[in-house]
C-alpha cells in the first residue's frame, strides 16, 4: 500500500544553525510560501513549487525568496504569520509575521502579498516585500527566550473590535498577550 505522505522537497543546510520555527503563508494562485527561523537569527521566506513533469527525485522546488535578520546578534526562536489588510502601507494587502528572539524580544513585519508575487514570478531580490511594523518595547517582552507565537483576529472573540492579537510564551514561564491594530 502506498505511504501516508511523500517527502516532496528538502534542502540540506537551509540555515547555518537549528531551524527553531516553521509558519505556512497562505498564498492564492498555487504558490506555496512559508518562514523559518533559526538559530543563526536569519529569517527565510521560501517558496514551493511542483517540479517540471518528469523529474522523479523530487516532487517540488524550494526557493529562498528573501532572507531577514529582524534582531541583532540573537537567534530568531518563533514565527507565527496572519493574513490582513494594512490600509497604512502601500500596497497593504498580505501577512503580519511575528517573530520571537532568544533575548526575549518580538517584532511584527508586515509582507506584502503584491511584492511577494513580483518577487517569485521574477526572480528579483525579496528585500522589498517585508517591513517591519511594530517591535514591542522592552518593558512588555519576554524575559528569556520566546518559544510559541500565535496569532487571532479579533473578530474571533465576541465583543471585539477589529484587530489582532497576539499570543506569546517563553522561558521566563509567561504567557502574554498583544493587541495589534493595523
Amino acid at each position: 500500500s502506498a505511504p501516508p505522505y511523500i517527502p516532496c522537497a528538502y534542502l540540506g543546510k537551509a540555515h547555518k544553525r537549528i531551524i527553531w520555527d516553521i509558519a505556512w503563508v497562505t498564498v492564492a494562485d498555487g504558490m506555496g510560501v512559508f518562514a523559518s527561523v533559526s538559530r543563526d537569527g536569519s529569517v527565510k521566506i521560501w517558496s514551493i513549487a511542483p517540479n517540471a513533469m518528469g523529474s522523479e527525485e523530487k516532487l517540488c522546488t524550494l526557493e529562498i525568496l528573501a532572507t531577514l535578520t529582524p534582531f541583532a546578534d540573537t537567534a530568531v526562536t518563533a514565527v507565527d504569520v496572519t493574513e490582513t489588510v494594512v490600509p497604512s502601507l502601500n500596497p497593504g494587502t498580505g501577512w503580519m509575521l511575528a517573530f520571537g528572539a532568544e533575548s526575549g524580544s518580538i517584532q511584527i513585519w508586515f509582507l506584502s502579498e503584491e511584492r511577494l508575487k513580483q518577487t517569485a514570478a521574477c526572480g528579483s531580490s525579496g528585500s522589498e516585500m517585508c517591513s517591519v511594523v511594530h517591535s514591542v518595547s522592552t518593558e512588555q517582552c519576554h524575559g528569556a527566550a520566546v518559544r510559541r507565537l500565535r496569532w487571532c483576529a479579533f473578530d474571533q472573540l465576541v465583543g471585539e473590535a477589529a484587530g489582532w492579537k497576539l499570543a506569546s510564551g517563553g522561558d521566563d514561564h509567561c504567557v502574554r498577550v498583544f493587541a495589534v491594530t493595523p
